[in-house]
């Protein structure tokens, strides 16, 4: 279905593209029918296809942004010419298609949807800033009592884990510094989401070459863990961070039988964070391939990609808030998940543990795993 979704914009590409063939109206140049129809009348798989999320969806959101901006905010999309902005759900729909990769051809945006080529990064511009503005609003540390439905971990809050974010073109300046061992160029994301699969906390302050437990181990939320959690709360990680009071990872050895069934137990829950990336990357696709030129001028181009990450993120928990049904991904869910799982950074170096933190973590660690041998000998 996707695919044949392609084919057909591809072909209203190579028709649009034709328009000066034909006699000029004095509408000018663009005119809304275009996007006014794939917003009200395409198919609900076309709109999918398009906008990355449910038409049900779309209006709620377009509700939401329209009052988190206010009037005056969405006005600023006037061109230079003076004409006025196009209506707020039209710019909406605009930084969608663009953050969804315009329907696999971000770069024929202008002409899939007939608006001028500067109007639709205007309009895509607009969107990503207002919606990165609201991360304090949508991305919150948890607030409410774990109910994780879990005998071992009922006291683990979230999940932990890194994600490549990757730029579509080799940053000009220092660019040795954003590739990565996956062979491209980008950012180093941290984040951790909740049992539901929501955003709790997320960290994008490291470009790609630098490891996931380096890049953890540089956050506020890791230098002061005694501020964020309750003393019996922890997260779950994979083998690239440290071990501490408030970071169960995996056993690395596996000598004993009941290590090696601790991390088979952890591995089923802390799947969870993979999975959100999982979706975060499908609906989103240009996270892949995020079209902003790192230059001479690293902290504007630094500020547009997180920006762009930040919005995809917020518009992740605003869906999963909203219901919105992500099924319809599972193709491209399941191409992700392999993706992610193929590009996890290498394990952690541990130490001689002879840190407070870490012994903290061994006894922690310990106790948990006592704790399944309790409950299997029970079974």
């Amino acid at each position: 279905m996707e695919k044949h979704i392609r084919d057909l914009l591809t072909i209203h590409d190579v028709i649009a593209s034709q328009r000066y063939l034909f006699s000029r109206t004095g509408a000018g140049r663009h005119s809304e029918a275009s996007l006014e129809a794939y917003i009200r009348d395409s198919p609900e798989a076309t709109f999918l296809a398009l906008f990355r999320i449910h038409r049900t969806s779309f209006w709620q959101l377009v509700e939401l942004l329209t009052q988190a901006g206010g009037g005056d905010y969405w006005s600023q999309g006037s061109d230079t010419r003076g004409r006025p902005a196009r209506p707020i759900y039209q710019q909406i729909a605009v930084g969608l298609y663009v953050l969804g990769g315009g329907g696999g051809t971000a770069e024929k945006t202008h002409i899939a949807l007939d608006i001028g080529h500067g109007t639709v990064w205007r309009y895509a511009w607009h969107t990503i800033k207002l919606l990165a503005r609201l991360v304090p609003e949508y991305i919150r540390w948890h607030q409410y009592p774990i109910e994780s439905g879990h005998n071992v971990f009922r006291h683990c809050i979230g999940f932990l884990d890194g994600l490549s974010i990757v730029l579509r073109d080799r940053p000009i300046v220092d660019s040795e510094a954003y590739y990565s061992r996956n062979k491209n160029y980008g950012f180093n994301l941290q984040a951790i989401c909740d049992w539901d699969g929501r955003f709790i906390w997320v960290f994008m302050g490291h470009t790609a070459s630098v490891h996931d437990s380096t890049a953890f181990k540089s956050t506020a939320l890791y230098r002061n863990s005694s501020s964020h959690f309750d003393p019996e709360e922890y997260v779950l990680a994979d083998k690239a961070y440290p071990l501490e009071q408030h970071v169960i990872t995996p056993y690395t050895s596996r000598e004993q039988p009941m290590n090696a069934a601790f991390n088979y137990e952890l591995s089923a829950p802390r799947g969870k964070i993979q999975h959100t990336f999982g979706v975060l990357k499908a609906r989103w696709p240009t996270l892949s391939n995020i079209p902003v030129r790192i230059n001479t001028d690293k902290e504007d181009g630094h500020q547009r990609v997180m920006d762009w990450t930040m919005a995809c993120l917020v518009l992740q928990n605003i869906l999963h808030d909203m219901q919105d049904d992500s099924t319809w991904l599972h193709e491209d869910i399941n191409h992700e998940l392999a993706e992610i799982s193929n590009s996890n950074n290498s394990d952690y170096l541990e130490g001689s543990s002879n840190t407070e933190a870490e012994q903290a973590g061994i006894r922690r660690r310990d106790e948990l795993r006592e704790l399944l041998a309790m409950l299997q000998a029970r079974a």
